[in-house]
């Protein structure tokens, strides 16, 4: 299996990012990943160093690549196979560093807490132990037009922070522009829905393929994803409203296009069991996904 090394990295999605890594459609490879401060952050006294920290608050979330896959063009869609997340031994995560992410000041100091992972788990104290659910929080595909920070998100992907996007799902990109030009990154180890502070930032190695899908659903306008128990649409926006009102509406024209339902059939389905999930609410644009259970789609 060819590797993807971590020293391959840059903070834009786009065509200008550096040296691609190809491969071909249904290629089984991995990517190894950076965590999203650049593992410049090894110990508590690091957080008081003011390089260091003037880096970490201009730099975030670093993705492996650009991935070029042989054949794809504008217009194309990437189904991509998420096989595994292995994790590095020891996990971070921040309190008190970003005024946004604590209003309150309920953490008067910026602290940088580690923990390891153990069997698979993380102990927070010696009475709650918490089981990893690893989760690729960023990753997407060069975007029309200008490089974009890999910070951000939109319907090319991005920092989406979607914890439908794990071990055995799959994820449906749109191609902009020749070899689609994948990247990935931020992998969290845990992560609550909404990424309320910061979660369990990790390195880690990822192990997928990606199958390249000529054409694209005239409905699809934003990245999908399929999980062992879920279908789900992802749309960032100003607002949740907005951005949860897109995600129905995309999940509508989904089924409608996949199923073959009328309309009112499927608007009254997904008023009923679809389920509006905030992803993340840290970044300016909302990222929100509209889920529906799986068990409902033989019946349609």
């Amino acid at each position: 299996m060819r590797i993807v090394n971590r020293n391959q990295f840059s903070y834009y999605f786009g065509k200008e990012t550096g040296e691609p890594f190809y491969i071909k459609s249904g290629e089984e490879f991995s990517v190894e990943t950076r965590d999203c401060f650049e593992d410049k952050i090894k110990q508590p006294e690091d957080l008081e160093n003011p390089e260091i920290f003037e880096f970490i608050m201009s730099n975030r979330n670093p993705i492996t690549g650009p991935i070029f896959i042989e054949g794809s063009e504008p217009g194309d869609t990437l189904q991509i196979h998420i096989k595994d997340i292995a994790l590095a031994n020891r996990v971070l995560t921040l309190i008190g560093w970003d005024v946004e992410e604590d209003p309150h000041r309920i953490f008067p100091q910026k602290k940088a807490l580690f923990y390891e992972v153990l069997d698979g788990k993380i102990a927070i104290n010696k009475n709650i132990s918490l089981a990893i659910d690893p989760l690729v929080g960023t990753i997407g595909v060069a975007p029309k037009g200008e490089c974009i920070k890999s910070e951000k998100q939109g319907n090319f992907g991005g920092n989406m922070d979607c914890s439908e996007v794990k071990i055995g799902s799959t994820l449906w990109l749109p191609v902009f522009v020749e070899g689609g030009l994948l990247g990935l990154g931020d992998v969290h180890a845990i992560q609550a829905d909404g990424e309320v502070g910061m979660p369990f930032e990790v390195s880690a190695t990822v192990v997928l393929s990606v199958d390249l899908i000529k054409g694209r659903k005239k409905s699809m306008k934003w990245p999908r994803a399929e999980s062992s128990d879920n279908i789900s649409t992802i749309v960032s926006d100003k607002t949740f409203e907005k951005a949860a009102f897109e995600a129905h509406r995309e999940m509508m024209h989904w089924l409608q296009e996949d199923y073959r339902w009328n309309n009112e059939d499927i608007f009254t389905l997904l008023n009923m069991v679809a389920h509006p999930r905030v992803c993340q609410f840290v970044c300016p644009s909302v990222t929100v996904r509209c889920s529906l259970s799986k068990k409902y789609l033989p019946q349609i």
